[in-house]
């Protein structure tokens, strides 16, 4: 759903504007803003590894935890003759007794659990990238106009020197406008995802409920 959404809104051009802008930062002279988007970069990428990190750790114990439950249900069957199935939060369309292909089956379950990793962390490292980008670009215009009169500045400046600061800024004034525009595009790009984020949430909660009420006690939940 998200990919659908991220292409119809044309989420990814936004990202021209963020290669564009990164650009002329390391190309200015100006420190301050350099050592504040280096600062935006680390905070990034601490927050990528702690998103894959939680989110390998979750399907490793929740994927680990059904593959035990699966087992189990293996042996109990061949000891007792009996014929139960692996209860699946999301049951997963295989024209195959699972039980009797179990080798296919976490094979199955492992890749679906790698394209789930996979387009999770990339869907908000979208949506991170973008918020933080509009974060840094108002912030360097904070300190573009912090700096806007220079402590040599004349008390009396020429002609000349008062035009240089009207050009700036000028030029301070359409980088504010081009921020607000970049927002609301954002903005409009990114509605939809987050109530399309709120609605799976609470499908899953819903989901979860329902199959923690009907699980047998003894045999953990496989997700698919």
């Amino acid at each position: 759903m998200k990919v659908i959404i991220y292409t119809k809104q044309n989420i990814l051009e936004l990202f021209k504007d963020v290669i564009e802008k990164e650009e002329v930062i390391w190309a200015s002279n100006n420190e301050i803003i350099k050592t504040m988007y280096r600062g935006k970069i680390r905070t990034f990428k601490i927050y990528t590894a702690a998103l894959a990190i939680f989110t390998v750790s979750a399907v490793v114990l929740l994927q680990g935890y059904g593959a035990v439950g699966v087992l189990q249900i293996k042996e109990h069957n061949k000891k007792f003759n009996t014929s139960l199935e692996p209860h699946s939060m999301y049951q997963t369309i295989i024209p195959l007794n699972k039980l009797e292909h179990v080798t296919f089956f976490f094979a199955l379950e492992a890749f679906l659990a790698w394209v789930g990793v996979t387009y999770n962390c990339t869907t908000h490292m979208v949506f991170v990238v973008l918020l933080m980008f509009s974060a840094s670009q108002l912030e360097m215009l904070q300190i573009r106009l912090r700096y806007y009169v220079e402590e040599d500045f004349p008390e009396t400046p020429t002609e000349e020197q008062i035009n240089e600061k009207i050009v700036l800024l000028k030029s301070f004034i359409r980088d504010h406008i081009y921020i607000i525009r970049f927002v609301q595009h954002y903005n409009n790009c990114t509605k939809y995802i987050i109530m399309a984020e709120f609605l799976l949430a609470s499908f899953d909660l819903a989901s979860v409920s329902i199959n923690l009420t009907k699980q047998v006690p003894t045999y953990p939940i496989l997700l698919v």
